[in-house]
């Protein structure tokens, strides 16, 4: 919060105007008392002087101000008028103790000064005040920002906000956990702010991170000051998280944790270096830094992770062989990434490298190296941007199918990957369903809710429902291939006849190749009892049209019996109506008369 004041200053000397009115003053948006500007436009000598004083939430008063001019008038039109459309000028204003006793820092803001003109001479003054610089979390994660500097406050656009930690070790430090999108705004003096960075969240999986390497960061403060290259920055592999895969320890050629990059909002990443260019920055926003990581993948099965792969060659490093060479060569491989629960994609989700690197898939079996089935490397640039049935297939080592497939959405800083397994099994019935798979742990599915499914040892899946509900089960039947299918349900008891399933095999989307969707039980007309009628005529039907055409003709048809009789009473009524109007068309008549 900050309270504006004015003073109208010239030769002789200063005098506020508004000290009786302080407490109206206390808001985001203020307006100039007309008898100040009066004098400033009579008179360009005039000087029209603000002063802010920031309210801080641990002292709660006026304890620090700062002032600042505002241009005269003529610059003013300048400045409104100037052929290179900088109509907005940023003036840096540092706030200061009023008394020397208070043991608080200075404060700086920028005053972003906007001017147009009105009837195109008269000068339009708007007056924005800003935080020095904006730092943005564009992680798919949850990070924590340390920095021994003061006035740091963190802002968010969701409900529950950022928050401030404070630790009673490291009370010297503030510490902000920002989730993904939420900010920081740096109200920081000097030349300069410090930063270190982690992940905020304890990863479900893979290797543990720590602080990123290096120590602090320095990310440079004032006017025309940015960082001049995108700063590349690492979450360093935790040691003792190192000892669960003793083989990765004995790797130097590959990275020792996950990478990510700290730059101007307006700049790009490594992996889109060589595609687009940097942007100016919009002169109507405020300077913002931006944390981010090239490439990260979401995980929708919830048991895979990525570890990146070197050649024991670095001649093969970029070689254009086939992908079975490249198996061979590849020996070297890093720590598995940190696997975090992402609150945005509700899904785990990891930190990748850099799109020309190559990694591989991990499936953990056990733990510790041994119980590790890894893939066939890959890189992210070469994997399908088509989500769905033209999602690319990964394979084991051994070159055998895996069951997962991988595509990928461009962003803004690079790629989001996504391994999808090749079938789900979604539940559009209202029953509770059991699936039952051979040579498979059986599952329960809820209504409205999906689950993987893979392939049995013969290539194909062969499956029974259960309708515990109902006490009825299905026959075995075959859904590894696109097609509709209906299946009888029998109690499980009598094996009478009580129903059928309609299951549909058909392409995914966003969260596998394949979807078996199973539909609404439905019941035999003996099994109908007048206590399970429904109250409404379309209570449990569902019409999905999926149509395309040019053109679209409706035919309406009156089906009810007697429609000679109607019509003739229609034709009668009509008659009338124009009669009584005084109606007399020629046209009427003659269509009456067909």
């Amino acid at each position: 919060k900050i309270a504006p004041k004015s003073t109208a200053v010239n030769g002789s000397g200063g005098k506020s105007l508004l000290k009786e009115s302080e407490e109206l003053m206390t808001h985001s948006k203020f307006g100039l008392p007309a008898p100040l500007l009066t004098s400033f436009m009579i008179d360009t000598s005039e000087t029209l002087c603000l002063q802010i004083s920031p309210v801080l939430k641990e002292t709660n008063d006026f304890a620090l101000a700062g002032m600042f001019n505002l241009p005269p008038l003529d610059r003013l039109v300048e400045i409104a008028t100037s052929s290179q459309g900088e109509a907005r000028r940023v003036i840096e204003v540092s706030c200061s103790p009023s008394t020397r006793a208070r043991n608080l820092s200075s404060l700086v803001a920028n005053v972003c000064c906007k001017v147009t003109l009105v009837d195109g001479a008269h000068p339009f003054v708007q007056l924005f005040i800003e935080p020095r610089v904006v730092m943005t979390n564009r992680l798919p994660v949850s990070v924590l920002l340390r920095t021994p500097m003061p006035h740091t406050l963190v802002s968010s656009n969701s409900d529950s906000g950022g928050e401030s930690l404070e630790h009673d070790d490291d009370s010297k430090y503030a510490t902000h956990e920002l989730a993904s999108k939420e900010s920081v705004e740096v109200f920081t003096p000097g030349p300069s702010i410090a930063i270190s960075l982690t992940c905020a969240d304890v990863p479900i999986g893979g290797t543990a991170i720590g602080w990123n390497e290096g120590g602090w960061l320095d990310i440079p403060l004032g006017k025309n000051k940015k960082i001049l290259e995108p700063l590349k920055c690492t979450f360093p592999f935790e040691t003792k998280s190192l000892d669960s895969y003793p083989s990765s320890c004995k790797t130097t050629s590959v990275g020792s944790g996950s990478e990510f990059f700290v730059l101007e909002a307006d700049d790009v990443t490594p992996d889109l270096k060589q595609t687009v260019t940097r942007t100016s920055g919009s002169s109507d926003s405020c300077r913002t830094v931006v944390i981010m990581v090239c490439n990260y993948v979401v995980d929708h099965i919830g048991s895979i992770l990525f570890e990146e792969v070197a050649p024991s060659d670095n001649t093969a490093r970029r070689s254009s062989s086939t992908r079975s060479s490249i198996n061979s060569s590849f020996l070297d491989s890093s720590p598995p990434f940190s696997a975090f629960s992402s609150r945005l994609h509700r899904r785990r989700v990891s930190l990748l490298p850099r799109s020309s690197n190559l990694i591989r898939l991990v499936q953990l079996t056990m733990d510790g190296d041994e119980g590790m089935k890894r893939s066939v490397p890959f890189r992210i640039e070469d994997v399908s941007m088509t989500e769905g049935i033209d999602a690319m297939p990964i394979l084991w080592m051994d070159t055998t199918p895996t069951g997962f497939f991988l595509y990928r959405h461009l962003t803004t800083e690079g790629s989001e990957l996504h391994v999808v397994p090749e079938y789900v099994v979604f539940n559009g019935s209202n029953d509770v369903i059991v699936v039952k798979q051979l040579s498979k742990n059986p599952f329960s599915l809820d209504s409205s809710k999906i689950y993987p499914i893979e392939r049995d040892r013969n290539n194909s899946i062969v499956v029974q429902f259960d309708i515990p509900s109902l006490n009825a089960l299905t026959g075995p039947v075959q859904i590894d291939k696109v097609g509709l299918r209906i299946c009888v349900a029998r109690s499980k008891s009598t094996g009478e006849a009580l129903g059928s399933l309609a299951v549909q095999t058909v392409i995914g989307a966003r969260d596998s190749r394949l979807v078996i969707k199973i539909g609404a039980f439905n019941a035999g007309e003996e099994q109908s009892t007048e206590s399970s009628v429904s109250s409404s005529l379309f209570e449990h039907d569902l019409i999905r049209f999926r149509v395309r055409w040019s053109e679209m003709r409706v035919t309406l048809k009156d089906t009810s019996f007697g429609e000679n009789e109607k019509y003739e009473e229609n034709r009668a009524a009509i008659r009338k109506y124009l009669e009584h109007h005084n109606i007399n068309s020629s046209e009427v008549e003659q269509r009456l008369a067909e």
